[in-house]
């Protein structure tokens, strides 16, 4: 089966792996989707810290990972699943949080939508909260 994911993939981190692991438990092909810089302002309200290149060979090198496309619609359509042989799409949020209806309207429609629960404890904002705290702090010598 060939699962696709896609995702900001901004600030790779063991949330993003732990997601494409389990994804195994669905298939055996795993692509992961990323989304163009504008697509993600236009989503989270931030532009990525890595570009599309950094977020594409980081993705690339986790084992979970079979192939990597760019620039991936932000809204996906039966045509994009069908020329690309996806079986089912994937995404992690909270099973309660309709958000994500609209973005998966047409995977959720062919029954082909599999929800999994966040990794609890790490996302990339809370990376970037990190490093602003942490880095602001001065030392005293």
């Amino acid at each position: 089966m060939r699962i696709y994911a896609d995702i900001a993939g901004d600030l790779f981190h063991y949330g993003h792996a732990d997601f494409l692991k389990r994804l195994y438990n669905y298939g055996d092909y795993i692509i992961v989707g990323l989304h163009s810089d504008e697509d993600i302002f236009n989503y989270k309200g931030k532009y990525p810290i890595l570009t599309m290149e950094e977020r594409k060979r980081i993705i690339e090198t986790c084992k979970y990972v079979n192939e990597v496309f760019i620039n991936t619609p932000v809204f996906l359509t039966e045509e994009y699943l069908n020329q690309h042989k996806i079986d089912f799409v994937a995404h992690a949020h909270a099973e309660n949080d309709t958000t994500y209806n609209d973005y998966y309207s047409v995977p959720i429609k062919l029954n082909k939508f599999i929800r999994l629960n966040y990794t609890d404890g790490i996302s990339s904002s809370e990376i970037i909260k990190r490093c602003v705290e942490r880095y602001s702090k001065k030392r005293d010598y």
